[in-house]
């Protein structure tokens, strides 16, 4: 599928493109809310300025991807891979990045506000300037 394609599709209504592969796509400035991309290979993509409000990315490859000052409030990015993504004044409140891959991620003033970040790898992450009142860096409580 290429760009032009989503386009198209999204604005006819279309909001499932599981398993995409938009490796390397510019999608910048695009309004993608609601859309569903898990398991989505987007590894590169340019995603700078695009509105993805409760877009689900579960599972996607976004190890590369230029998502700054995006607005991922209420995303779904668990199990995600973000290895080296920029995310610099990303909007990501409320988003679920549980176990979320972001080693070496570029996350310089991004709202994490309420975000669960359970289990993610955040091993040489930059979080400078990042807002993470209540967002739940916690891990799991041991069961019996």
């Amino acid at each position: 599928m290429n760009v032009k394609e989503l386009i198209e599709r999204y604005e006819s209504g279309e909001r499932d493109f599981s398993r995409v592969d938009l490796q390397e796509a510019i999608l910048e400035g695009l309004d993608l809310s609601g859309a569903d991309f898990s398991e989505a290979l987007l590894d590169g993509a340019n995603l700078r300025r695009a509105k993805l409000n409760h877009v689900n990315l579960s599972s996607a490859d976004l190890n590369g991807a230029d998502l700054s000052q995006a607005d991922l409030t209420g995303a779904d990015l668990r199990d995600a891979i973000l290895d080296g993504a920029v995310l610099e004044g990303t909007i990501l409140d409320s988003a679920d990045l549980s176990q979320a891959d972001l080693r070496v991620a570029n996350l310089v003033q991004a709202d994490l506000v309420k975000a669960e970040l359970q289990q993610a790898d955040l091993s040489g992450a930059n979080l400078e300037g990042s807002d993470l009142s209540g967002a739940d860096l916690a891990l799991p409580s041991a069961r019996a």
